[in-house]
């Protein structure tokens, strides 16, 4: 058994904050839960917890050095890659514009590490524009490290819920069930997402609001593709595109057009 444990399959979550993981991994969870547990899935059930338990691969979700609470400049941005060459690596990737539109209100309204406009915050050399395109760049150079990965995003989790899931589990190698697959996806719509956070049933205090009466403290805030536009300046985003630019990545599609090796 002791053997069997250590030789488990190692898969590794990782994304920029904000990215959209925590939708997938509330859908893991449902699935798991329902599948291994016989388990009703509305609860955010913890993932990692439910696959040490059946023998699943052993689960790692990470920011990889780019959490908004290390207070790191883009300058000095590292990553390990070497740690993940015995590892299958799930990279969850997002519109650049939506995702530093997210975080900055993660970081003003859920984790209290940023005081500004989001206007300064795009700028910021340690939260903004520079920081989410270096940490694409650095994988971009580095995807290869992994024994295996699979590229998936938030947009192509709202274009196919279902189909996305699916590619996830069948890249960990855990059986699929077409039907359980259907379950999980509609247990973890946005609605029953916000529902649940405003409720307070999910098991992960991760997953609650820093205020109820506050929707942009939610952790599930919008649940919607190119909201962009509401909060950014035509001269933020301009701002943003030059830089992309600089560093040779579509704003829409950060992994521009890869999805696996």
């Amino acid at each position: 058994m002791l053997l069997k444990r250590f030789f488990r399959e190692r898969v590794s979550f990782v994304s920029y904050p904000k990215s959209g993981r925590t939708w997938l991994r509330a859908m893991l969870g449902s699935y798991f839960s329902l599948k291994y547990e016989g388990d009703s899935a509305g609860t955010f059930p913890d993932v990692r917890e439910l696959s040490d338990k059946n023998g699943l691969p052993k689960i790692k979700f990470t920011h990889d050095g780019a959490s908004m609470q290390a207070s790191l400049s883009y300058k000095d941005l590292r990553s390990g890659h070497r740690d993940y060459r015995k590892n299958k690596v799930v990279f969850v990737g997002r519109d650049v514009r939506d995702t530093l539109v997210s975080a900055y209100f993660q970081a003003t309204k859920r984790v209290n590490v940023y005081e500004g406009s989001v206007s300064d915050f795009l700028r910021s050399d340690t939260y903004g524009a520079d920081k989410i395109l270096s940490f694409y760049q650095l994988w971009h150079s580095a995807c290869n490290e992994p024994r295996a990965f699979l590229y998936t995003s938030y947009e192509l989790m709202h274009e196919d819920a279902r189909r996305e899931l699916t590619r996830v589990l069948n890249f960990m190698g855990v059986e699929v069930d077409d039907d359980l697959v259907g379950k999980s996806v509609d247990a973890c719509s946005f609605n029953n997402m916000k529902k649940m956070e405003k409720s307070g049933e999910g098991t992960s205090s991760a997953f609650r609001p820093a205020d109820t009466k506050d929707e942009e403290s939610y952790k599930a805030r919008k649940g919607k593709v190119g909201t962009y536009t509401e909060n950014l300046s035509e001269e933020d985003i301009d701002y943003i595109s030059k830089r992309a630019s600089a560093y040779g990545i579509d704003l829409y599609d950060p992994w521009n057009g890869q999805k696996s090796h």
